[in-house]
């Protein structure tokens, strides 16, 4: 055997490498008990706010996933840099739906403190959404088009009788015309239609 083969067989043997195992093993299992052991109390704090906000089961799975990413952050990050990241996680939810009161109370309760310039920032989209639909349902058709979609303009000859009839489909723009065509005497004999 090679001495490169011996020092790594010695390294891998068994009654080394399992008790360097147990130790990693139970170091890790004992953070991951107290890291399931604060989210378990985040969601119990979150059920309690969803609880009395009257938030329903199904809309409960966003709130929840805000709070463990918030939760994440904190752990990685801290002071300005969990701040500037736990705004942009809040502008995420809020834009998902989520009530901006709500996506607050769950913030604070990771330390999420700078929650009123996201406030500020949620107020001027809302804001502008709203004078954006504003001005959208400004230049809107009026009412009377949902009501009559159509417009007619009537021409009448000399005698008074109905001569041509011009119909606009407000909707389309498309106009028909009916001429009306009358004998000697004033009767009515005949109606063209085409397309202007």
């Amino acid at each position: 055997m090679h001495r490169r083969e011996e020092v790594w067989k010695l390294k891998t043997s068994r009654n080394l490498f399992e008790p360097v195992y147990k130790a990693k093993h139970e170091k890790a299992s004992t953070e991951v008990k107290i890291a399931f052991t604060s989210l378990d109390q985040l969601y119990a704090r979150v059920k309690t706010i969803l609880d009395s906000k009257g938030i329903i089961h199904a809309q409960r799975g966003l709130y929840r996933s805000y709070a463990q990413e918030l939760w994440k952050l904190r752990k990685k990050y801290s002071g300005k840099t969990f701040q500037a990241e736990a705004y942009a996680v809040g502008v995420k939810y809020f834009l998902m739906g989520c009530e901006l009161n709500i996506l607050r109370e769950i913030g604070i309760l990771l330390g999420f403190t700078t929650f009123d310039g996201l406030v500020m920032l949620m107020t001027n989209v809302i804001t502008d959404q709203l004078k954006q639909a504003l001005e959208e349902a400004s230049t809107l058709r009026s009412p009377k088009v949902a009501q009559n979609p159509t417009e007619t303009e009537i021409q009448y000859d000399e005698y008074g009788r109905m001569v041509k009839m011009i119909i606009t489909d407000l909707v389309t723009g498309e106009k028909k015309v009916k001429e009306l065509i009358y004998d000697a005497i004033g009767n009515l004999v005949k109606i063209v239609e085409s397309k202007e």
